[in-house]
């Protein structure tokens, strides 16, 4: 029952072994009378190492049975190993030519099986690509119905909204009187959103949702002047800021001695896909959008870092921080220290989940250590 009940296209000997043309009388004949003959005396050696193989597959079935403590296994192939450790060589070879005829009469079902199993996972990838699908338009639909009712809310509140857009644009003062004032609107907003019975009766994450798209429409409306609070001066800073890195992209190389990447880690540079995250930045008009840009860059990165890595390892802050300041040096994202002002006036570091904070304040110390550079070419 164990040897039947295996599959021999593991028994590397097995596999190549065909019974004999003579029937079985004549070999059990020729067996008793004389083994002097060359050929039948290789045939006797191919079939003592097909036995021999088949010996060593129930070894090997006997330790994974061990290992899954499978005893009443254990004791079937214990007695299948004795068995057949006490056949003679005319029982070997009725023994091996039965479980070669056994086994090619259940080939073509075992065939049939594994056909059965790669068509049932083809259709399991194919259904869970569906639904895939199905969850990303279901996201998109309540993203433009969260929106819609949005937009109908600030139609309500159009008189306070030019009034605060009036007030803002004239407002004098520091950059983080306007992010306060800024702040107290959008409160007030949102403690009138929340008031509204049709949005009660949402759940937690749409409301967060809504939330973002409020915040997305308002801050789009007073960007300018909040993304560049002192006017001329912020965009003078970040032309020097730019200029600085222009010039560093021309020194500076994965060799150079304030970069200095591992060779392993190479082979992806400049790592396009990154530089792209860190361009897209200027798209968005919340802050913390553009903590996801930095977010995305980031895994963009640690992703390339873990496919170079031969030994496996996790990527750790040692390996990213080296390689996202040269992303940042070869991308060179416009107005960079206005964004930076931006997020941390308009959106709390602290309070943003524990893998955000942590790529943006690497984010933000690549860009402090490359204003500290010099443009000294060697390495």
């Amino acid at each position: 029952m164990v040897l039947t009940a295996a599959d021999f296209s593991f028994v590397p000997r097995f596999r190549s072994y065909h019974p004999p043309v003579e029937n079985r009388s004549e070999n059990r004949a020729n067996s008793q009378s004389d083994f002097g003959d060359n050929r039948r005396g290789s045939e006797f050696g191919d079939d003592a190492k097909s036995l021999h193989s088949v010996q060593v597959f129930l070894q090997l079935q006997l330790a994974e049975a061990i290992n899954t403590q499978d005893r009443g296994r254990m004791a079937q192939i214990h007695e299948a190993t004795r068995c057949v450790s006490m056949l003679n060589h005319v029982s070997s070879l009725a023994l091996l030519e039965g479980l070669s005829t056994d086994y090619a009469s259940r080939l073509p079902y075992i065939s049939y099986l594994v056909r059965c199993r790669q068509g049932l996972l083809d259709t399991v990838d194919y259904l869970e690509r569906l639904h895939g699908r199905v969850e990303r338009d279901m996201e998109v639909c309540t993203q433009y119905l969260l929106s819609v009712h949005i937009h109908r809310f600030l139609e309500r509140c159009a008189d306070e909204i030019t009034e605060f857009e009036s007030k803002f644009s004239t407002l004098d003062g520091a950059a983080d009187d306007k992010s306060a004032y800024l702040g107290q609107f959008l409160d007030r907003l949102y403690d009138g959103l929340a008031s509204d019975s049709r949005w009660t009766v949402l759940p937690d994450s749409a409301i967060q949702d809504g939330y973002m798209i409020l915040e997305r429409i308002i801050l789009s409306q007073t960007y300018r002047a909040t993304f560049y609070p002192n006017g001329e001066m912020d965009i003078s800073r970040d032309v020097v800021l730019s200029d600085h890195i222009e010039r560093l992209r021309g020194i500076i190389t994965v060799d150079h001695r304030h970069i200095q990447i591992r060779e392993c880690f190479r082979n992806e540079m400049p790592w396009p896909s990154a530089q792209a995250e860190l361009l897209a930045m200027s798209a968005y008009r919340t802050p913390r959008d553009k903590v996801l840009c930095v977010v995305r860059c980031c895994l963009a990165i640690m992703n390339l870092l873990s496919l170079a890595c031969s030994e496996g390892g996790a990527v750790g802050a040692d390996e990213l921080q080296p390689v996202l300041i040269f992303v940042v040096m070869r991308a060179n994202p416009p107005s960079l220290l206005s964004t930076i002002q931006y997020v941390h006036s308009l959106c709390k570091i602290e309070n943003l989940p524990g893998a955000e904070a942590y790529y943006w304040n690497n984010f933000y110390s690549a860009v402090e250590f490359i204003k500290t550079m010099d443009y000294k070419s060697d390495i």
